[in-house]
């Protein structure tokens, strides 16, 4: 994900920055992406199916971050889709897409 994700911001002339997030508590996102002025929080999952321990991340994590960040569960395919508590569900391709348009 991470090489896909350099590629795309060469293709657009963007400087990107990929971080780890964890806390002393043991909570983390798998990657904190920094694109333009915008950061997104992505959990990445090899299946389709978003185990809700993800979204709860995710959400768990939004007080570490800006107030405008990007929540996001990464899966590998399906229509990007928005859970009830704000947290989108997107294919890769659909993920970088709206990071690099934004």
């Amino acid at each position: 994900m991470v090489s896909q994700l350099w590629a795309a911001a060469a293709a657009h002339d963007l400087e990107t920055q990929v971080y780890t997030f964890r806390t002393r508590g043991g909570l983390e996102v798998d990657f904190v992406v920094r694109v333009r002025d915008q950061l997104w929080a992505v959990e990445a999952k090899a299946g389709d199916q978003v185990p809700q321990r993800a979204a709860a991340t995710l959400l768990a994590v939004e007080g570490y971050l800006p107030k405008n960040a990007q929540l996001v569960v990464v899966v590998p395919a399906g229509p990007p889709r928005r859970l009830s508590s704000g947290v989108d569900i997107l294919s890769l391709p659909d993920l970088l897409t709206r990071m690099m348009e934004r």
